[in-house]
């Protein structure tokens, strides 16, 4: 195979730092294709150790990174106050130049600790991170990744973007974009010049996003002329998520105005915490024929009347309204309020084209109305709890009433309250012969789980559970082991989510689950972080 090929090959391998790693030492060219692979993320690939922590970890990279740098630039450091050794032998490969995905919190955290780590001077007033991030943008051939997250107060004044003198080199080939920023209340106005420049730069020079995510405290006066300009830049964006960094009406059909320059090749929308949905972002989402997939994460109302309408009537449809329809596949809702407006927005979706359905606050009114809207959904994921559904007999005859004359592949039920195991039995034996996968997410006990596959009457294909602090992760493999043996042979996959806490009491098990599963099962853990899941 040509090196090219071998590129190729490698590529499908980003993300598996240790085969990368080997891959070096097999001989020069491997050397040479692997390296850029290795060093385009570097922060991401970050791990902790038992001899270093992560952030010491990420400080060896700013190590490497100033070993790359010029004498000249080498200089600047040492004569303010840093440690570096004068004799020292230039790297084979400059990595700076690799670089194409880029973690400005991860980076800053770097640069904090590997400067805390060599420099002698007390109370330096030099911008190390600034200094440093500026030259990863002078040496890079261009990133394609820039994300702001997890940022703390004055990191992000650090990383001013206009402020690097080849920005416009750095960022023309970026695909995509994130910043996400809630300050603490103090540190609102500081921050304002620096976001406004940040959205303003990347106007300018990253046109060419394909996904662009943005969630920004409306408090802090975010610039929100410089972000729906970074919008409207775009020639080929396909993914935007967004919260309402806007407040007034009059912003809301600004965004809207803008949104519609991105309808011929949106593909995914996804929303946050936003007051209500006017009949303006009704109709742009209308206009954008490649949408696939709507995601709300949290909503008010449904407002099908104008936002320029001082004596709006909520209830009453706008004229012709009745004429449109979403014409999407996928429709996620989640923290939604009234169940009045989940019911509202499945009735603009069309029925024939809608596949996936994502309900965080399923309540029986909602379910009820599914075979109405939703006659076609193959793969639908319920959530719901006790004060969102206190009686479980009704929701559980609601669902069952849905899944029977369903042609559902794919089906996920969460229940994060104590829930009846006879209901979710009633439930898992009416899943339709359709189904091949199957995922349950609520409190169980081995015996509950195992009368609950016991009673499933279709042979599925793909598994899916969440750990309960009432298992125990031998009898859970047992159990699994008896259902692909006696009840379902024609199981292939079990996907297990763990929290952090059950994958140290359990690591000897898990470590051998190979040897304990059965042959023609492929087991896969996910690990969960230790927060309630949404």
């Amino acid at each position: 195979m040509t090196p090219d090929c071998f590129a190729v090959i490698l590529d499908y391998l980003q993300d598996d730092k240790a085969t990368l790693h080997s891959c070096v030492l097999i001989n020069r060219m491997w050397c040479r294709l692997t390296v850029p692979l290795l060093w385009s993320r570097p922060f991401s690939l970050v791990s902790q150790n038992k001899i270093n922590t992560i952030e010491r970890n990420a400080a060896l990279i700013i190590s490497t990174y100033v070993s790359c740098f010029s004498d000249s630039e080498r200089q600047q450091l040492i004569d303010e106050g840093f440690d570096l050794p004068l004799n020292y032998s230039k790297p084979f490969f400059d990595y700076t130049r690799y670089l194409r995905s880029m973690d400005a919190a991860m980076f800053d955290c770097a640069v904090q600790h590997w400067a805390k780590l060599n420099s002698h001077k007390s109370g330096c007033w030099f911008n190390t991170t600034a200094y440093m991030a500026g030259l990863a943008f002078k040496r890079t051939i261009g990133l394609k990744s820039l994300n702001f997250t997890h940022m703390k107060d004055f990191s992000i004044e650090n990383l001013n973007l206009s402020s690097f003198t080849s920005t416009y080199h750095a960022l023309s080939k970026l695909s995509s974009f994130e910043l996400v920023y809630y300050p603490t209340h103090s540190f609102f106005k500081d921050a304002t010049n620096t976001l406004n420049s940040i959205f303003s730069t990347l106007a300018d020079c990253a046109t060419n996003l394909i996904d662009l995510k943005i969630s920004i405290n409306k408090r802090c006066a975010p610039p929100i002329d410089q972000i729906f300009r970074l919008i409207k830049s775009q020639s080929q964006l396909q993914v935007l998520k967004t919260n309402e960094f806007w407040s007034v009406p009059e912003e809301t059909e600004e965004f809207c105005a803008v949104l519609s320059t991105q309808a011929k090749s949106l593909r995914w929308l996804e929303f946050s915490e936003i007051t209500y949905i006017p009949i303006e972002l009704v109709r742009v989402l209308m206009s954008c024929h490649r949408l696939e997939t709507l995601e709300f994460r949290g909503f008010d109302s449904l407002n099908l009347n104008s936002t320029n309408n001082d004596n709006q009537d909520t209830t009453k449809y706008d004229d012709n309204f009745n004429d449109y329809r979403l014409n999407i596949e996928n429709l996620h809702v989640f923290r939604n309020s009234l169940p009045s407006t989940v019911i509202n927005l499945l009735s603009l979706t069309h029925s024939q084209n809608l596949k996936k359905l994502a309900i965080e606050k399923a309540t029986i009114e909602i379910i009820d109305t599914l075979q109405v809207y939703c006659p076609n959904v193959t793969n639908l994921s319920l959530c719901t709890t006790n004060s969102i559904c206190p009686n479980h007999a009704l929701f559980s005859f609601a669902v069952q009433s849905y899944l029977v004359n369903s042609h559902l592949e794919r089906f996920t039920l969460r229940v994060f309250d104590e829930f009846c195991v006879d209901l979710v039995r009633d439930i898992v034996s009416t899943i339709p012969n359709s189904l091949k996968r199957l995922g349950l997410d609520f409190d169980l006990s081995i015996e509950d789980l195992r009368s609950i596959l016991e009673c499933s009457k279709v042979e599925i294909i793909t598994l899916e559970l969440h750990y309960s602090w009432k298992m125990n992760l031998q009898d859970f493999i047992n159990v699994i082991n008896w259902y692909s043996e006696t009840i379902n042979k024609k199981l292939r996959n079990v996907r297990l989510y763990l929290q952090d806490a059950h994958l140290n009491k359990d690591s000897n098990i898990l470590l051998n689950v190979g040897d304990l599963i059965n042959e023609h099962l492929f087991f896969e853990v996910v690990n969960l972080p230790n927060i309630p899941l949404s």
